[in-house]
């Protein structure tokens, strides 16, 4: 009797998450993460995107406009300032456009990636990747949100991987949070 006891509360230990959104916030929200927030994420966050929408499980197809959150371990969540190589008339020529890229792993060969809604010059971007940088700074967890694009379903030397496409939304961490919108 005593060892089930002691099995029971080892159990709940591990079975409690004091960090993670309350069940009530999940069910008002039921679709709109799709994965663990590791404690990450506000009830303000969820209902950020969800004004007059309405939202059905996601299907892995065009969401349309419906801006879903996904959560990453830090480690497995790489940024990139990249540089086109090229300038626009609209900008001036001294400065080439840029794009930033938000790539994260989920299990090996899924990769889920995350892009801002247009190029602009490389100096624009540089604050926002920076801030980006220091939200992510020795932190566990990083989730984004984003609009689903595309799912491809590759083979290459026989091995099966699955490349993610998503407009970037907005990030959240422990440390703050970064909207493309609504800050």
């Amino acid at each position: 009797m005593k060892l089930l006891m002691t099995m029971f509360f080892i159990m709940m230990i591990f079975s409690y998450r004091v960090d993670a959104l309350p069940q009530s916030f999940k069910n008002k929200y039921p679709f709109i993460l799709l994965n663990e927030d590791y404690g990450v994420l506000k009830e303000k966050d969820l209902a950020k995107f969800t004004r007059k929408m309405t939202y059905e499980k996601f299907s892995g197809k065009d969401s349309g406009s419906l801006v879903y959150w996904q959560c990453f371990p830090r480690e497995e969540v790489e940024i990139t300032l990249r540089d086109m190589g090229y300038t626009v008339e609209e900008f001036g020529k001294s400065d080439t456009l840029s794009d930033i890229l938000l790539t994260a792993y989920k299990q090996p060969g899924i990769k889920h990636t995350y892009v801002m809604r247009r190029a602009y010059p490389i100096s624009a971007y540089h604050d926002i990747f920076m801030q980006w940088e220091r939200l992510m700074r020795d932190e566990k967890y990083v989730c984004l949100a984003g609009e689903f694009r595309s799912h491809q379903e590759l083979v290459n030397d026989g091995i099966k991987t699955e490349e993610n496409s998503w407009t970037y939304s907005g990030m959240r961490t422990n440390k703050g949070s970064h909207f493309y919108f609504i800050n």
